[in-house]
Formats: structure tokens, sequence, C-alpha cells
């Protein structure tokens, strides 16, 4: 049976049709890079290429591969053509493949999704390198408002038996029952006549369930969603808004390396295109301002609520934050568009971008703590020193206004003017766009039901860049 290892490519020649002709094959090259993710290369003439040029875009693709036997290709996207003779060679990025069966995005016969990303193991144990008792209790298992469950569950890597490893004197010591099993044994064997007491049963069973518990492991923990029967692309899209959740509580791009879709007593395992991993800087538990102690009892409720958030702008805020490649400079002008542009919808219909903002300001920046009196301190520093929280605002809408219309705008123009030592300095534009987005953090923490405590408050408030470090 093929075993998919996300670390490791590989290039494999198979047969593919659409679900809807499987009598019209073609051949073609199923490519994996860890970077680039799932990829299929066909050769075809250039009679067929012209008849379907329109047809695979974003179709469902059926294939077998010898090495891999049935495989599905979903969302397939078009990335480059070339020409050979009277061939023509075209290649296409695979949004996500499902490994040893045949369906399509519409067949609602799936029944649930477990995953894994590393950042879990840090943010569910306090030192991921660490060996640890498994006892196969969840940290996290309850019923969400949409009728499914989710559990968060420790897996075994590394694992190691310590019965192979432990003399038997040190097995008595750890085992209580385990001398008088011995002895239970001992009689037993030699009085094969000699029937077992229930207290000795007792004791048998107690021996087993301790014995089984000397077994030590890594740090490895999965996200099992189990719900009702639907499609591929449901369980997918609720794997995505937990992965995004946990994404914003450790400050950092995350991506699966283990992902497994069920369709009954059945578990097929899942490939999906993340295009190139932006390279972030890993942060340790201990800089993680939100851990599993903190969502693992009212976790129905935050998924809930963060399900729930204000506007669809939010999610492309973090989307854009924590998984594009924007360097620090010019290119963060997206990302200010996403955190302002997401308080707008948050505040309002009024037109008046500064009355919204302060509005946003004042309920988040107010009352004075650890976190608020930085990020008002470095909006100051940016915005002007002296400068009140209404004024801060004004700024904040004008300064959006300017990016929003960068093509248009006279540089003669009074807000770029007012502005322009902020609009042409990289490092300010970074740094703004650094302290909005871990206000806009504060802000749905709170949101979703997560009160900080001052020391969580002091984590979050030194992930506040500091100009100094440019």
């Amino acid at each position: 049976m093929f075993q998919f290892d996300p670390k490791k490519e590989f290039s494999y020649v198979g047969k593919f049709w659409y679900p809807e002709t499987p009598d019209k094959q073609f051949s073609g090259v199923l490519n994996y890079t860890q970077d680039k993710g799932l990829s299929l290369k066909i050769l075809i003439s250039i009679d067929f290429a012209l008849m379907e040029e329109q047809n695979i875009q974003g179709k469902t693709i059926h294939g077998f591969v010898e090495q891999i036997k049935e495989i599905t290709l979903l969302k397939c996207l078009f990335i480059n053509k070339g020409f050979k003779n009277l061939l023509q060679t075209k290649e296409y990025s695979i949004f996500f493949a499902v490994l040893g069966k045949h369906c399509d995005k519409n067949d609602k016969i799936f029944t649930g999704i477990v995953f894994h990303f590393p950042e879990i193991d840090s943010f569910c144990k306090t030192n991921a390198d660490e060996y640890f008792v498994d006892d196969k209790k969840p940290i996290i298992n309850c019923k969400l408002s949409n009728n499914q469950h989710i559990k968060i569950h420790q897996g075994s890597r590394d694992e190691i038996d310590l019965n192979l490893v432990l003399s038997k004197d040190m097995q008595i010591k750890l085992i209580p029952f385990l001398k008088r099993y011995n002895r239970i044994v001992s009689d037993k064997t030699l009085n094969k006549k000699s029937k077992m007491t229930k207290r000795d049963e007792t004791i048998l069973k107690n021996v087993h369930k301790e014995k089984s518990r000397l077994k030590i492991t890594k740090p490895f923990f999965c996200v099992d969603i189990t719900g009702n029967k639907n499609t591929i692309e449901y369980y997918i899209g609720e794997k995505s808004e937990i992965m995004k959740m946990f994404s914003l509580f450790s400050l950092q791009a995350i991506y699966c390396d283990f992902i497994k879709i069920r369709a009954g007593n059945e578990s097929y395992t899942i490939i999906e295109q993340v295009g190139e991993r932006c390279s972030t800087k890993k942060l340790m538990m201990s800089n993680m301002p939100i851990t599993i102690h903190d969502i693992n009892i009212n976790f129905a409720t935050i998924f809930d609520r963060w399900n729930n958030l204000p506007s669809e702008v939010l999610n492309i805020l973090f989307d854009d934050k924590l998984y594009n490649k924007a360097n620090p400079g010019y290119q963060q002008y997206s990302i200010m568009i996403a955190i302002l542009g997401s308080w707008q919808v948050q505040n309002g219909k009024t037109k008046d971008n500064g009355t919204r903002y302060e509005k946003l300001l004042e309920e988040n920046l107010l009352p004075s703590d650890l976190i608020n009196d930085e990020i008002t301190a470095k909006l100051k520093a940016i915005l002007g020193i002296e400068k009140p929280l209404d004024k801060i605002a004004r700024d904040l809408g004008e300064i959006r206004d300017c990016i929003l219309h960068m093509d248009t705008i006279p540089k003669t123009h009074r807000k770029y003017i007012q502005h322009k030592t902020i609009l042409e300095n990289e490092t300010h534009i970074n740094n703004l766009c650094e302290i909005l987005f871990i206000f806009m953090v504060k802000i749905v923490y709170s949101y979703i039901g997560i009160v900080l405590s001052d020391n969580q408050k002091k984590i979050l408030a030194r992930q506040i860049i500091s100009w100094s470090e440019y």
C-alpha cells in the first residue's frame, strides 16, 4: 500500500480520464514536491488538445497509477503548456487529491476528516522534544453546533515500550500489582488444576492495564472531526477553518503534513496543494499567547464564534498577513487595506472613516493595560506623539484612502502631502501593519471569548514590532 510522505518527492506515470467519459483515457505524469504540491503533466496531440482545451480547467479527473492505484484529482488549475512536434504538453496544478478512491466533489459520502500539523505538538505540550506517557485521553472532546464532533487526541510517534528496556525489579517498582501477579502465575503453572479467583482476575486486568501504560512517545496530536455524510470540499473547508484559527493562536502560518478523509469504515489519504510555503518565524510554546489550556474547556463555543466572525474580510486579513509572501515595505499595502477594510465592516456603513476607526480604537484601547498602552505608544510614535485617538483614527482613514487610490491621487493632494513620510517609508508601512495586526488579533481573541491573563498580555505585547530591529 502506498504511504504518502510529504517530505518525499515522487513522479509516477498513469492513465487519467474524466468521470463522465471513462472510455476516453489519456496518459499523464503525476508529480509531487514539498513546495509546489501535486501537478499533472499530460502529453496529447494538438487536435485533442484543442478539443479538450476548456474541459480540464477546474474539473475532477479520475486516474490509475500503479504505485497508488485509484486516485481522484480535484480542482485542476492550468499552469503552462508547450509544444513538441505534433504533440502538446500541458501541466495542471492539483488543488487536492484523494488517494485510493474515485469520487466526485459533489458526492456526499464522507463522514469525517483527521489531520495533523507540526505546530499543534508544541501547542499541546510544553516541550515538543520530550517523551511522555500516552494516556489515550483526548485533550479536546466536544460536540459542535453543526452536529459535528471534534477531538484533539494523542497519536504515537517514535514510541518506546518500556517493558522491553526496564528490568523486572524496576517494572515491579512501577507496577504495584506485578509482584502479586507473578506469584499467581507461578502458582498456577506449578498447580495446573487450580483456578484463578475473581481477585486474581482483577489483579491480572490491572497488570495488563498498567503494563500498557509503560510506553512513552514523542508528542503527536491529531485533530479528528466526525459528522453527517457530506462532500469532500465541506470537510476540507472545516479543516481549513481549524487551521486558520490555530494559526492566529500561534501567530504563524501552519500547514498540514497528514490528512485522511473518512467514508464509513474506510479512510483515504489526501494530498493538499499549499503552494510555496512562506518563511515565517516559528514561535515556541513559551512565546505563544494562547495554549491548549485556554481553549480546551470552551472549544465548542470558541470555534462557533470563530465561524461567525463579523466579516469575511477578517479571514482575508489573516490569509494576507500569515500566508502570503509579502516582504517588509510596499508589499504590505494589501495587508493595510485588509486591516482597515475590516474595521469599516465592523463599525457600520457611515462614510466617515475617522468615526469608524475612532469607535474601534476607543472600544479596544480603553481602558489602559499592558497591550493597549504598548499599541497606543507605537501608533503615536509613527503618527504623532501628541495626537489623541480621534486624530489617529482620522490619519489611518486618510492613509488607507491614499493607498487605495495610489494610482490616481496626485502627490500634491493634501492627504498625500500630510502622510508622505509614512507612505514613502517602507519601515513605517511595515511597522504600522505589524502594530495594527496585533491590534486585530487582540480584538478577535476578545470576540471569540478568550480572556487574556496578564502574562499572556505580556507575551502578545512582545509580538508588537520594535522598529529598532530594522
